[in-house]
């Protein structure tokens, strides 16, 4: 049992710091991936309000993103049960402080994402950004270019309809006000009567705008003394954050292992997009790896650069190929490359394939939609 810091709410714990984080780590990654979306909601919203959860920017990124404890902090989980205490660090802190993006669509100016406006969001996000326009332009009956709202819910609904695996949405002992679903977004897109039509390159901007707001809070959340750079451990923590659960205390340990010279890499935020773009064509990155490996029966950091420059035209920083290497080497030398690819893969496209991504009951989906529009734009 130890005494950590000097914060007054730190307290005495059986185990350390370190220990604590991995232990909650694991079981925010459970909760991500096994748990109905009003769960995973009411988990990370870090906001009561008239007996509603609301969530920050920051709730909605560790909601979606499997986030480590930032260094340097006492941050030990980033959700919380009901009556749990949470510190909350500074770059929570500065997150929740509003963005240009999130702006557009605070209708009431409180800052705050409700869980109606949560769904519809990890419902875009689950969408690989180059099929946005082409999905929904198939239900532009008039081939305008655009879609009313009755078609923008159309198709929304037939995505979540896509995976319906659990029983329906219950938000249990939490009260959902009326007209709270989605409505913020619904009218920005739609207008205050709703009869506005959503251009589809507009809303394909939109949600190349959300991913990327998604990297800029990441790249906060581990930037906790907005130092402009993060440290090649945070770096690292967030490159095997999406690994397969099997496979996490491995990845974990390694990275504890690495040489310090490594973990204190400073990785600017212009590496971090680097990365990032490397992660939203994990599809070709995939297929070139697959097809090296077919024929040669073996990566190496050689050929993973080689790989990269053919995906994105431009070879990644050294530095970042060095931790690649140092987290995904093996003892000969060569890359656990379709552990690097399956963890950038569900961390970028396979949000839609995720248990917890909107399993909806079809009459609750239905439901759902009649009161988002009825409480919305009523006739």
């Amino acid at each position: 049992m130890e005494k950590e810091g000097d914060d007054k709410n730190a307290g005495w714990h059986f185990l350390g710091l370190s220990s604590r984080r991995r232990v909650f780590f694991k079981y925010e990654k459970r909760i991500r991936e096994l748990s109905p979306p009003d769960k995973v909601f009411d988990y990370f919203a870090s906001v009561s309000q008239n007996g509603s959860r609301l969530m920050t920017p920051a709730d909605l990124l560790s909601s979606l993103v499997a986030v480590y404890p930032p260094e340097g902090t006492l941050l030990e989980r980033t959700g919380a049960l009901k009556g749990d205490r949470r510190i909350a660090p500074a770059p929570l802190t500065r997150a929740m402080q509003g963005t240009d993006f999130f702006d557009q669509f605070d209708t009431d100016g409180d800052g705050y994402i409700c869980f109606g406006e949560y769904l519809l969001i990890v419902t875009f996000l689950a969408i690989p950004l180059e099929d946005v326009e082409i999905i929904f332009s198939m239900f532009d009956d008039d081939n305008s270019g655009a879609i009313s709202l009755a078609e923008f819910l159309h198709v929304t609904s037939s995505l979540q309809k896509r995976l319906h695996h659990v029983s329906p949405i219950k938000r249990t002992g939490l009260q959902t006000e009326a007209g709270e679903e989605g409505h913020g977004l619904l009218l920005t897109f739609f207008g205050d009567d709703g009869k506005q039509q959503l251009d589809l390159t507009h809303f394909s901007n939109f949600c190349r705008a959300l991913h990327a707001e998604l990297v800029r809070l990441e790249f906060l959340h581990y930037d906790h003394d907005n130092k402009g750079y993060i440290s090649g451990a945070s770096f690292a923590h967030s490159l095997v954050s999406h690994t397969h659960m099997q496979d996490i205390d491995r990845y974990l340990t390694t990275i504890d292992n690495m040489p310090e010279a490594l973990k204190s890499v400073k990785v600017s935020w212009e590496n971090f997009q680097n990365f990032a773009l490397l992660r939203q064509s994990a599809h070709r990155l995939a297929v070139a790896l697959d097809f090296f490996f077919s024929t040669e029966g073996k990566i190496g950091r050689e050929d993973f650069e080689r790989a990269v420059v053919k995906v994105l035209g431009h070879s990644l920083p050294a530095l970042l190929v060095d931790i690649i290497c140092g987290v995904y080497a093996t003892d000969d030398g060569h890359l656990r490359y379709r552990d690097l690819l399956y963890s950038i893969q569900k961390r970028e496209g396979n949000m839609i394939y995720s248990k917890q991504m909107l399993e909806l009951d079809p009459a609750s989906d239905k439901s759902m939609f009649a009161c988002m529009r009825g409480c919305l734009f009523p006739k």
